[in-house]
């Protein structure tokens, strides 16, 4: 088995750690994509390259139904907005300018990672009409589709 396919089954098993809905995911960053070895004498390229954080985006159909059994499952991946419910953190996610709304310095099968999750709505619309651009910023670098959809 090769290193990219290792990699990716690596991927494709942290993702399906989470029990809540997830219709569409992509993981990038430099832990996905290793940067050069000039990008890397940067102090803070060192420490992302040190610690190996994978970044995800998961689309779902309802951030709603998403954050309520993702909190059920992993209480401990959220801020102290946790305990406002799952209600509070998506309508806080939808006032975000992106819709986006991330949970940072997670550890998954000895991984680190950063996952956000946004509406396929949401998503479709920034990387069709560019809203924001940050989805659409974060889809023009390379990424890894680990679970595709085809409303996207």
């Amino acid at each position: 088995m090769s290193f990219n396919k290792i990699k990716y089954r690596k991927l494709v098993d942290i993702v399906s750690f989470f029990k809540a809905p997830i219709d569409f995911a992509v993981a990038y960053g430099s832990a996905v994509f290793p940067q050069s070895q000039r990008q890397k004498k940067n102090t803070v390229a060192k420490f992302i390259v040190m610690y190996k954080m994978y970044d995800f985006i998961f689309g779902v159909k309802s951030p709603l139904e998403f954050h309520s059994e993702n909190m059920k499952q992993n209480p401990d991946h959220y801020s102290s907005l946790k305990l406002f419910g799952p209600k509070i953190v998506s309508c806080i996610q939808e006032k975000i300018p992106a819709h986006i709304y991330y949970n940072t310095l997670i550890h998954i099968n000895g991984n680190l990672i950063k996952y956000g999750v946004v509406s396929l709505n949401d998503l479709s619309n920034d990387l069709k009409n560019w809203n924001t651009m940050f989805l659409a910023g974060r889809m023009h670098k390379p990424i890894s589709i680990i679970k595709s959809n085809s409303d996207l």
